[in-house]
């Protein structure tokens, strides 16, 4: 009796041995024309490794537009990453006034602290 859910197990005949290599791995005309076309359908559907190999399809006008594309997109990275770099060195330089602010502040705090009062009663 099966349980709803439980895959079925397999037979003692269907886990017989079989040949790794030669030719009864295989029919004659077998599984290897299958596996060929089966191979190349899904080759269709796979996306190139990198840009590279898309260029080596290309004419070589169009190479060198896109070596032109990438290269400015590469200078406008570049300053890109200057530009944040450059916003960071600011940032930095504020809160290193706001620091030296606060110290004045509070050496300003510590003279006043530290004077004598005067006496009213005199």
């Amino acid at each position: 009796m099966t349980t709803p859910g439980a895959l079925p197990l397999p037979t003692a005949g269907a886990l017989r041995a079989r040949p790794a290599s030669g030719p009864e791995a295989r029919g004659s005309a077998g599984a290897s024309p299958f596996a060929s076309a089966l191979d190349d359908a899904l080759a269709a559907d796979r996306l190139p490794g990198s840009d590279r190999a898309v260029e080596r399809r290309r004419s070589p006008e169009d190479r060198a537009d896109s070596t032109g594309d990438r290269a400015a997109d590469a200078a406008s990275r570049d300053a890109e990453r200057a530009d944040r770099a450059a916003d960071r060195a600011a940032r930095a330089a504020d809160r290193a006034d706001r620091a030296a602010d606060r110290a004045a502040d509070r050496a300003d705090r510590a003279d006043r602290a530290a004077e004598p009062t005067p006496d009213p009663a005199g």
